[in-house]
């Protein structure tokens, strides 16, 4: 039973883990996706004819470059992603993790290559579509996409995790501890790289009837996309989700400029980079769907709350309200907000979670084009209204506006008809008048008063964190104290099991971390900190 027990623990550990590790190349993406949005728009004819001075030869060298530059991303993301699944899940010797990643990824496709040409099924160029080929980093290999990165990253994982810290006869010790990780993965990813042409194409079928399955189900596939990615955010496995609709077959393959591309975001991009009119099956998974709720949604929860706080109350939680608005507004990131009501209102989030995945939906029906990855405003100006009329960006504001008055009445009816004790509906107490401050505004004092109400320092075996909770392992959950924490301006506190547990901060959770790493270090104790 301890086994058991021990096993679920450590899966719940593990997936988390992996999904976090996920944000790494992500956020890059993200940020390239930026840069490559600005650069095709201002250089293509129909911009340059309605702002002829954007033709400057000098503009136009620098709107290139940027297009350039930010291709970069997401023509390595697979190798970006099998050097960072290692250095985000390794507790210990990271930099070696990363570059035993790359080094396992490499020798994966240098293995491939050689079955592929010792059993005579290496083709031409001009076959390698048809045939399940490509090119990676020189290599003609098969066409993996971003799986063959984590499939890699996961394997070194493992090999890391077993062999930092090797100990080889004396003989050899110069070869032991950490320098044994890329020497094993060379080894163990030389013969995967045997094995997986053999497997590869059973595998490829599963993702592929799984991505028809999705595209069979028509505007009601991006409602199941957006809902599920909303419904699993709690428990921290979205990126999961999110990942395979974006970078594997999941989430469609089209013909890009005679290249065949998997996955909805890699397909946005290749079309972006190219020039290419941009397909609706792929960004009826991207921003555009998320729209609706992020720009406009949440925002009217949020105004929902404030004029349900009691008067004396408003001042207080004022700062909350407009620091989470900006959050999801501009970058997307909406945790702040919807932690507010998930553990007091449980229901009201089933009804947030159908409302975001009708908002992919509604979008889809629509056939609005607006790709890339967060769904806040500066996605809305540079991949909708800089694109051209053609991405439809003026629907957006219309059902923004729709799923506002919809949020907004729904929510302040709710809290007001149920009496929900969203923040600022509470008396004030004497020890907690602060209600609604971030932690990252506190002291040194504030930060151990956190560690003691996470059961000190002996009860943390790992602390991590993601972009706006940490995640934590402790020895015992009983020594959580929740309602301290939450006085010192946590959003909610997730048990997942008997030792996964999360605390939700905000966006500034970086922060607190830092607090909480130098105590743990001033105070002696070695913890498993699994971050970036």
């Amino acid at each position: 039973m301890e086994k058991q027990k021990s096993a679920k623990t450590g899966a719940w550990e593990f997936f988390q883990g992996l999904g976090k590790t996920f944000m790494l190349p992500v956020a890059l993406l993200a940020f390239m996706g930026l840069l490559l949005g600005i650069g095709s728009s201002f250089t293509s004819p129909s911009t340059i004819e309605t702002l002829p001075f954007l033709g400057n030869p000098v503009l136009q060298t620098i709107f290139r470059f940027l297009s350039t530059i930010g291709g970069f991303a997401f023509s390595y993301l697979p190798v970006l992603f099998a050097m960072a699944i290692p250095l985000g899940l390794a507790r210990y010797e990271k930099g070696v993790a990363a570059f035993s990643g790359f080094i396992g990824y490499v020798i994966m496709h240098l293995s491939i290559n050689f079955y592929l040409a010792a059993t005579g099924k290496l083709v031409d160029a001009e076959q390698m579509r048809q045939a399940g080929q490509t090119t990676v980093l020189g290599i003609q290999t098969l066409e993996m996409g971003v799986l063959g990165g984590i499939i890699a990253g996961i394997i070194v994982y493992f090999l890391h995790k077993r062999y930092y810290a090797a100990k080889l006869p004396d003989a050899f010790a110069f070869l032991g501890g950490a320098r044994f990780v890329p020497i094993v993965t060379s080894l163990v990813m030389a013969a995967a790289g045997i094995l997986i042409p053999m497997v590869w194409p059973f595998f490829a079928m599963g993702i592929s009837a799984i991505g028809s399955l999705i595209q069979k189900a028509g505007a009601f596939g991006p409602f199941l996309f957006g809902a599920g990615e909303r419904l699993l955010l709690p428990f921290g496995l979205h990126h999961i989700l999110v990942a395979m609709i974006r970078f594997t077959e999941a989430g469609g393959t089209e013909i890009v400029n005679g290249e065949t591309v998997s996955g909805a975001l890699n397909i946005y991009y290749a079309q972006l980079k190219n020039g290419l009119p941009f397909s609706a099956d792929a960004t009826a998974f991207l921003s555009q769907g998320k729209m609706p709720t992020f720009m406009f949604g949440l925002p009217a929860v949020a105004l929902a709350i404030y004029h349900t706080a009691l008067p004396e109350n408003r001042n207080k939680i004022k700062g909350l309200l407009i620091s989470g608005v900006i959050a999801t507004f501009v970058t997307g990131i909406t945790e702040p907000i919807e932690f507010l009501f998930l553990f007091v209102a449980p229901a009201l989030y089933l009804v947030h979670v159908v409302l975001t995945g009708l908002g992919f939906m509604v979008m889809a029906l629509l056939e609005v084009k607006i790709g890339n990855t967060d769904g806040g405003i500066l996605d809305f100006l540079i991949f909708g209204i800089l694109q051209g009329q053609s991405t439809k960006w003026y629907l957006v504001p219309v059902v923004g506006a729709v799923w506002f008055a919809v949020y907004y009445f729904t929510f302040r009816y709710a809290i007001v008809k149920f009496d929900l004790k969203t923040p600022g509906r509470e008396k004030a107490k004497a020890e907690n008048d602060g209600e609604g401050e971030m932690v990252i505004k506190g002291t040194k004092s504030n930060a151990e008063r956190i560690l003691q109400a996470l059961g000190g320092k002996e009860n943390i075996q790992s602390l991590d964190n993601c972009v706006t909770r940490l995640r934590l392992v402790v020895s015992d959950m009983s020594r959580i104290d929740e309602e301290v924490l939450k006085a010192c301006g946590a959003l909610g506190v997730i048990k997942l099991d008997e030792h996964n547990v999360q605390v939700v901060i905000g966006p500034q959770v970086g922060i607190l971390k830092s607090q909480l790493e130098k105590l743990l270090r001033t105070t002696g104790v070695v913890h498993h900190d699994q971050s970036f």
